[in-house]
């Protein structure tokens, strides 16, 4: 089993056990103990888990919950965010909107007098896009994930080589300035890091991070970009003013939204 999908399994498994020895999970992943002491030094950066004497347990105040209950959060803000995201759509753009809960509040604010294409893994801009017809709609991953509410398991690398996206709303579960942009979920990872490995190759292409109050100081299990490789994030007045600093420090467009 690579390494990436062990540690995406592992994590799961103490989702679902709560409180793993470490015993168990040496002898359920068939790897030793150094090998684990390994894994964990990556699993423990998750803000999920914690350690505890003799192994690793579900740190209950960062449990990824259901879409639909981490929807509910932080909702008013999140709208903000939505809103003032969707606004940036101009005629004849080529957009990724990426899957996440913030991201999700674009979908009632979608242009409706112009016509741009869009590309996406969301449940939520799906069933919006799909209704307006000034919209082309590009749907990305063919597997659903009720959980995250989204489309993964494609060849995410050559679909996105055949497209010049103008612009890339993403989102994330955690952002801290020493781990960058992090996610939980190694299937959203791979669409999430294609399309900012696009960015590489596509200079006019603008990546833009869509961030809530509660995300700032937190690390999720996989880095999938650093905060400079986004040209914009759109935010609220709550960013701590560490943060501000920092992103203002690596030339980091700064949109904050409001109601």
């Amino acid at each position: 089993m690579m390494r990436e999908k062990r540690i995406e399994a592992m994590g799961q498994y103490i989702l679902k056990k709560h409180t793993v020895s470490m015993k168990e999970l040496a002898q359920t992943f068939s790897i030793s103990q150094n090998t684990l002491r390994r894994d964990l030094g990556i699993l423990l950066e998750d803000a999920r888990f914690k350690k505890v004497y003799g192994g690793v347990t579900v740190n209950e105040e960062n449990t990824l919950v259901d879409f639909s209950e981490r929807h509910q959060r932080t909702i008013t803000e999140k709208k903000q965010i939505g809103q003032c995201a969707a606004h940036l759509i101009v005629p004849n753009d080529l957009i990724f909107i990426d899957s996440g809960t913030t991201t999700a509040e674009m979908a009632p604010y979608l242009p409706q007098d112009f016509h741009f294409t869009l590309i996406t893994n969301s449940l939520q801009l799906l069933n919006a896009a799909a209704r307006l017809q000034n919209i082309n709609l590009i749907i990305v991953g063919n597997h659903f994930n009720y959980r995250t509410q989204s489309f993964t398991g494609t060849e995410t690398d050559a679909l996105f080589q055949n497209y010049n996206i103008s612009k890339a709303f993403m989102s994330a579960t955690a952002v801290s300035i020493s781990n960058g942009v992090t996610n939980s979920d190694l299937e959203e990872f791979k669409i999430k890091s294609a399309v900012m490995n696009k960015a590489q190759v596509n200079t006019l292409q603008k990546n833009i991070l869509l961030l809530d109050h509660t995300k700032f100081g937190k690390t999720a299990l996989l880095t999938y970009a650093k905060v400079q490789q986004f040209d914009s994030i759109i935010y609220t007045k709550k960013m701590p003013q560490k943060y501000f600093n920092f992103f203002k420090e690596h030339q980091v467009n700064l949109i904050p939204a409001r109601a």
